[in-house]
């Protein structure tokens, strides 16, 4: 592609800026969405597009998915037959904060993770449309709520029956294409012991060590990995137990959780094997897996200065049912995502949209 084809004009440029300003700037935590929701259903309905804001089952407060479309038809069937489908999360951690700038820099909650994703999208398929790159048909528009928790709102997009052939995500990826990212299994270790008094320990079964022991295998085990997602990693998030310091521990409990590159059963066998191995008598464990996902392998287009990566952490990706082939891919980095100091670079923000007009053609013209 030559440099006159990827070249973003300065109403572009202001375009989008103006329009993640916009976005900084309206609180959206997880359960306040909605402000930044009617915001968008607003700001689209006036830039041509089509919009269905979807319901999310009990859901308290009252919440919506927006899906946008564009048609020339005025029909109240939604249209759901599209090629691509660009997608992010509305929602962020909390606290709010202010959206601020400098010259070069955007600061604020969900500056990166992920309304400027959000923006960047927007701004590319409707540079797309308006240059007769792409026709109207080719592209919908789907962001969610709750991402950040529970992904109530990716999986409520199932019953919307968008059939699409690619699902561009829009995370902070630094500016690279993720290969894919891991799966994840989030799990509880339940140790129960007999309390007794300190000075006498043969008297009881101390939950604490033995919930010690447990992690100390776990730390110890080589976990299986991938050529292309990497190792599978554990984390040990939290740890409780024990009463006082002159009591033998009853209870100790763990919380963990793996970041898996390879298949999750295989990891959960391997986790079950190694707790309910038998262990010290008098000492029961429980082990409850809270959930696991599998990790996804991404859809990737070559562009032009363009790296790929593996992302680390997980996305809404495997909560949307069907055959589409996902990628993933926006501006910023997680590692300030979350963050007090949250922030994009406005050239990365701008820079993005050329990149997503780049992968949303080259889609278009890979789908059948």
């Amino acid at each position: 592609m030559g440099a006159q084809s990827t070249e973003i004009s300065m109403p572009s440029q202001s375009k989008v800026l103006t329009l993640l300003r916009s976005l900084i700037s309206i609180r959206s935590t997880t359960l306040q969405e909605q402000s930044v929701v009617d915001f968008l259903k607003t700001y689209l309905m006036q830039h041509s597009w089509h919009v269905h804001l979807q319901p999310i089952p009990d859901s308290s407060p009252t919440r919506h998915n927006i899906y946008a479309y564009r048609s020339k038809s005025e029909t109240d069937n939604i249209r759901t037959n599209v090629k691509v489908l660009l997608n992010s999360h509305v929602d962020t951690v909390p606290p709010h904060i202010e959206l601020s700038e400098d010259d070069e820099t955007l600061y604020g909650r969900g500056s990166c993770d992920a309304k400027a994703s959000m923006a960047a999208q927007i701004c590319a398929v409707e540079e797309l449309i308006e240059e007769g790159k792409i026709a109207e048909e080719d592209v919908g528009l789907l962001y969610v709520v709750g991402e950040e928790t529970n992904h109530i709102g990716m999986i409520a997009a199932n019953s919307l029956n968008i059939n699409a052939q690619y699902l561009l995500v829009g995370e902070p990826t630094e500016m690279m294409i993720a290969e894919g990212h891991k799966g994840m299994i989030k799990a509880d270790i339940v140790v129960k012991g007999q309390a007794g008094h300190s000075g006498y320990p043969e008297r009881g079964k101390s939950a604490i060590v033995a919930l010690v022991d447990i992690l100390h295998d776990l730390q110890h085990t080589e976990w299986p990995s991938d050529p292309v997602l990497g190792a599978t990693t554990l984390n040990l998030g939290q740890i409780s137990g024990g009463v006082a310091a002159n009591v033998i521990p009853e209870h100790a409990r763990a919380d963990i959780s793996f970041r898996i590159s390879t298949n999750a059963e295989q990891v959960a066998a391997q986790l079950r094997t190694i707790v309910e191995q038998p262990r010290t008598d008098g000492v029961h464990v429980t082990l409850s897996i809270r959930g696991m996902q599998n990790p996804v392998r991404c859809e990737t287009v070559d562009v032009d200065g363009v790296e790929k990566f593996v992302a680390r952490y997980f996305t809404d990706i495997p909560y949307l049912k069907g055959t589409q082939k996902p990628l993933l891919f926006g501006p910023g980095s997680i590692l300030v995502a979350h963050s007090e100091k949250e922030f994009v670079k406005k050239d990365d923000v701008i820079r993005s949209v050329r990149i997503i007009k780049e992968i949303v053609q080259k889609l278009v013209h890979r789908a059948t």
